[in-house]
């Protein structure tokens, strides 16, 4: 095992510990869940977001980062754009919870026009963000 893989599991000991003491600690099943994913151990993942989710309804943070992470999961890509409108609901101006659901748009049959809606409100809040200018520009206008 390397230093790096110490330091995770270490990482997620520690969390788990703290979650033994009180599972209803949310910030710290996101960041068990964020540990997850970053190891590539995404059914660990998927099960602290929700677990999050469930114990903090519009858990903005969570929401995102399952939906990211079930955007990329073949067949789960309904169930991701699910979790940004909800995201969106509470934090509508979260410039980049709009892209990442303009980049899951832009690869789901039908929904390019969608996709340019939410890069140009994602412009509109933050007209510097430049993946946001630059994949408007790859997608024609309607």
């Amino acid at each position: 095992m390397s230093l790096g893989e110490n330091k995770f599991e270490q990482a997620i000991y520690e969390y788990n510990l703290a979650l033994n003491l009180n599972p209803a600690l949310t910030e710290v099943q996101c960041r068990i869940a964020e540990l997850y994913k970053a190891k590539g151990c995404d059914a660990q993942a998927i099960e602290h977001f929700n677990l999050a989710i469930k114990l903090k309804p519009h858990y903005v943070e969570a929401e995102n980062n399952l939906a990211n992470l079930l955007a990329h999961t073949a067949g789960s890509e309904s169930q991701a754009a699910k979790l940004y409108e909800d995201s969106l609901e509470y934090a509508p101006d979260a410039f980049l919870i709009h892209f990442n659901y303009a980049m899951l748009l832009k690869r789901m049959p039908g929904k390019l026009k969608n996709a340019r809606a939410e890069l140009i409100t994602v412009l509109k809040i933050n007209p510097e963000f430049i993946p946001a200018q630059e994949a408007l520009s790859r997608i024609s206008p309607p």
